[in-house]
């Protein structure tokens, strides 16, 4: 994709959003860009993430404006509790962008917000399309800004990567989002959107490539399994503060003694359909996470992706969306070299293990009082801007259970390859997190320009859904998260060939 335009589509890009039970799905309605002051709104601009996230939007939104003068301006809004910080934040984001501090491209403003202040929630929230949340750890702070969207029929996305905290939030509030014809996406961050849009898309060049080798072929269920294989050239990886706490946060709480059951207790809705249990748990074993796993594609061997408690399930949950079902594995890897592994090394298998037992001494260390004590005081002076420098590399590889019309002993197999610009835990963090947000937008209103919305892309899905699971109602919502990212110097690439084993 290589425009931004907000091309009008017809019905026939459309596909009927369906959930893994087979059961319908409800999308959000769009409404008039004019009827809010605001397009998106960041809010916790000040953190390391936060930052990441307000520049991204604001330099996305000089950009479209570049390549489509017809395109309204983007009105965007940075909030926080401090508005002095906020105002410094914003000038030093301008400053980096090379811009003015008064852009004529794009409408920028400052709005301040607490998050212990409700009627300054409802204020923000009151005033914007698209609420993109980045005040965290999430399952201390995020709930009130949910609530606060779901009042205001706001939509709403984050970088949160916590699982058992979005399981909770679903039980409490997906119902209300349905009714309130809202959209809530978490995980909009390096968690898990390249993941989710990386399997997307190698699914969709594994189901071109059968189509042209067989003609009339069900492309339902094609897949046999997935492997992904993270990598980073030259990024040197840190983590967001608020990213940090939720790590420390999530150790304590597994140590806090767990408050007697209410007598009439809610019951949850799980974040995984019952079918993926057995699949989810192949995929997140003991093996998956002590021993170096040998790569085909890369010919070395390959390390456990630690982030893969948090892929996993998000992945299977998008399933349905993404082409995956109930029968595949998902093998969630990442190399620990930008360079390529010698027989000296036991092509990776020695440095990747010993790598592996280093994490797991680190995470024994976490167990102990004094040791998160330690930590909690260091991170009260933390922080970790990111950088633009370096590469996040994520190959994926799609397996058919479809053999080769002329060779039955040969699968083919579906490849993309994103290769995102900077660190994973802030910039790249940001990049993405903007692209979602902008597409979240272009996906729910209208500008005056257009007719009649039935004519254009079918809107995301209402409820808490990852980004390219909402995403997934048209293939065009897809395309155009492939444009944003590609428009801020990220690089997808799809591609197939067929395999023996």
């Amino acid at each position: 994709p290589t425009s931004l335009i907000r091309n009008k589509r017809t019905k026939k890009n459309m596909i009927p959003p369906t959930s893994s039970s087979g059961s319908t799905k409800t999308v959000v309605a769009r409404r008039n860009i004019q009827d809010r002051p605001h397009d998106i709104t960041i809010f916790g601009c000040t953190g390391n993430a936060g930052r990441s996230v307000a520049l991204h939007t604001i330099k996305s939104a000089v950009l479209a404006a570049s390549s489509n003068a017809k395109q309204p301006k983007r009105r965007i809004c940075v909030a926080g509790r401090n508005r002095s910080k906020v105002e410094a934040t914003l000038n030093s984001i301008f400053k980096e962008l090379d811009l003015p501090s008064n852009p004529t491209s794009v409408s920028v403003s400052i709005l301040p917000a607490d998050i212990d202040d409700p009627s300054s929630l409802s204020e923000m929230t009151k005033s914007t399309h698209i609420l993109f949340n980045c005040v965290g750890p999430f399952a201390r702070y995020g709930e009130r800004v949910i609530q606060a969207c779901i009042e205001s029929s706001t939509h709403y996305a984050d970088i949160t990567g916590e699982v058992p905290w979005i399981e909770d939030m679903i039980t409490k509030y997906d119902a209300k989002a349905k009714e309130a014809n809202v959209a809530l996406l978490p995980f909009a961050g390096y968690d898990c959107v390249p993941s989710e849009l990386g399997i997307y898309l190698a699914v969709k060049a594994l189901k071109n490539v059968i189509a042209e080798d067989q003609k009339g072929v069900d492309l339902d269920n094609v897949v046999k399994d997935v492997t992904l294989v993270f990598a980073n050239d030259g990024a040197n990886s840190g983590l967001p503060k608020g990213t940090a706490q939720t790590v420390l946060d999530g150790v304590n709480k597994s140590f806090e003694k767990k408050e007697e059951a209410d007598s009439q207790p809610i019951k949850k809705i799980p974040f995984n359909s019952p079918e993926y249990e057995s699949i989810m748990s192949s995929a997140l074993s003991t093996k998956h996470f002590l021993l170096p796993s040998w790569s085909e594609a890369q010919n070395e061997y390959t390390a456990p992706n630690f982030m893969s408690p948090i892929n996993i399930p998000v992945l299977y949950r998008a399933g349905p969306s993404i082409g995956v079902n109930s029968k595949v594995l998902i093998s969630d890897r990442s190399r620990i070299s930008s360079s390529q592994y010698s027989i000296l090394s036991g092509y990776g298998f020695i440095p990747i293990q010993a790598a592996i037992l280093s994490f797991m001494f680190g995470l024994t260390l976490l167990l102990l009082p004094p040791v998160r004590k330690m930590l909690q005081r260091m991170l009260n002076t933390y922080s970790y801007d990111g950088h633009a420098n370096g590469k996040v590399i994520l190959d994926t590889e799609v397996t058919s259970l479809i053999s080769h019309s002329s060779n039955s002993d040969e699968k083919w197999k579906g490849l993309s390859r994103m290769v995102l610009p900077g660190d994973p835990g802030v910039y790249c963090t940001g990049l993405l997190g903007a692209s979602v947000a902008s597409v979240l937008l272009d996906t729910t209103t209208t500008t005056t320009a257009e007719t009649d919305s039935t004519e254009a892309t079918l809107p995301p899905l209402s409820g808490f859904h990852s980004p390219v699971d909402a995403f997934s109602t048209s293939p065009d919502n897809v395309d155009l998260l492939e444009a944003y990212l590609t428009q801020m110097d990220s690089q997808i690439t799809l591609g197939a060939t067929r395999s023996s084993k």
